[in-house]
């Protein structure tokens, strides 16, 4: 079994580099918050309390992404390769042995990562109490811990984030019958399991339970900023089953018979959790963020540095993840290319069909994010509205409309490219690549 585990990683690896690479991004950002709250606990004093307190609030934004893009790219992962394992049980292996391969395929290859992003985090860490506070704080030029704790706590969270994405698909994966899975078109993922049910339930009440600290006279200032990314958790845990309900509602405003091109982009939509949960995350963060200071103190600007340093980590997440999903998928986008083609599809229907894919992507993300921005808003406002009376929510769609449109341009090059690249090939290649 080691040998099929070590051959099949060695022959995917295209599918694999995926959540290699957003291991090591996730390493790389995790390790920085843990190293922080480290430091603080090695300095002592007045330092743990401020450390911790902004340990928390990195490991909180950076901690949400993490885990939208690492679950749903471990389990794309595993669903490309649905054929692979289900070719396996009909050479002889048995489904329980598919399973913990497949499971420990993912370990292996998230350890490697984070252990590569911890490597690389160091200097940005150091760097920080030097670039990311002035010259009178406290905080400024402060040496940085960066020890066995935020080796250790690093790997173990990574691991973690990729075993719950990737323990069901894994076991779906080994349970589901082998020839049911090679007549199918494109194995498809299924409804939420008991498990993600069980996240959302303890996100929720995360969520009730911070919110509640801001309905008190004098709330903490470090609440406000945490309400969007738990309400962003609790829309990440609800993903399988809301995503698709959003997609079809408003997609269903443009019928399919208004053009094929449209038609098609709204039926080759087989990796839309993992496709939108990375700009979900980067856009409703930010917005929620920036939505919170600017209610929070009246429209005053923020400090580039501490958003950097609240933000850094999560966008770059998401760019990472958006990225990776549309490279994982080249190589099936290649195979429907030539199919259309054969089909007589023409080259300009299907680079509109790849145009209105990322529309969709993005349009799908911006109205969930909106809904994080918007009920963070107001729930700060009413919060704060205990202490002064009459507070109104500030929201910063201009900061978020940035993002959507960034996250949508790398989206629209990454869907658009490998459309362009296919459609050189002659039909016949197309359909035999492997």
């Amino acid at each position: 079994m080691t040998r099929l585990l070590l051959a099949d990683l060695r022959t995917q690896w295209r599918t694999w580099l995926g959540v290699l690479v957003l291991a090591a991004t996730a390493g790389l950002v995790l390790s920085i918050g843990v190293s922080v709250a480290e430091t603080g606990f090695v300095l002592g004093g007045e330092f743990q309390e401020g450390l911790a307190g902004m340990a928390g609030m990195i490991l909180m934004f950076s901690g949400v992404s993490a885990m939208g893009v690492l679950g749903s790219v471990a389990a794309l992962t595993v669903q490309l390769q649905q054929r692979s394992y289900a070719l396996w049980q009909l050479l002889g292996a048995r489904s329980g042995a598919v399973g913990a391969i497949v499971m420990a395929q993912l370990l292996l290859v998230a350890l490697a990562g984070s252990l590569l992003g911890i490597a690389a985090a160091p200097p940005l860490a150091r760097s920080i109490f030097s670039w990311g506070f002035p010259a009178d704080s406290i905080l400024h030029g402060i040496q940085v811990a960066f020890g066995l704790p935020t080796v250790v706590g690093t790997l173990f969270a990574v691991c973690l984030l990729v075993f719950v994405g990737g323990w069901r698909p894994a076991r779906r994966a080994a349970r589901t019958e082998p020839l049911e899975v090679l007549r199918e078109a494109e194995p498809k993922g299924r409804a939420m399991g008991w498990l993600r049910w069980v996240f959302f339930a303890l996100a929720a009440s995360g969520l009730y339970g911070i919110a509640a600290e801001m309905f008190v006279p004098d709330p903490a200032p470090g609440i406000t900023p945490l309400i969007a990314p738990a309400m962003a958790a609790v829309v990440l845990f609800l993903g399988p089953f809301l995503y698709p309900l959003v997609l079809a509602a408003w997609t269903a405003l443009v019928p399919g018979s208004v053009s094929s091109a449209w038609f098609l982009a709204r039926h080759r939509l087989g990796y839309s959790t993992a496709a939108i949960t990375p700009l979900f995350v980067g856009i409703s963060l930010t917005g929620g963020l920036l939505t919170a200071a600017a209610t929070q103190f009246k429209g005053e600007s923020v400090a580039v540095e501490q958003l950097v340093i609240m933000l850094g980590g999560p966008i770059l997440l998401a760019a990472v993840a958006s990225a990776v999903v549309v490279f994982m998928g080249s190589r099936t986008r290649g195979q429907e290319l030539g199919l259309l083609q054969a089909s007589g599809a023409t080259h300009r229907t299907l680079v509109l069909a790849a145009l209105f894919e990322a529309l969709v992507y993005v349009v799908t993300a911006s109205l969930l994010a909106f809904v994080v921005i918007v009920g963070s808003g107001v729930v700060i406002a009413a919060g704060l509205s205990v202490s002064e009376p009459g507070t109104a929510p500030r929201f910063a769609f201009g900061a978020a409309a940035a993002v959507a449109a960034l996250g949508g341009a790398l989206v629209l090059v990454a869907t658009l490219l490998p459309t362009v690249l296919g459609l050189r090939k002659d039909v016949i290649s197309a359909l035999s690549a492997e």
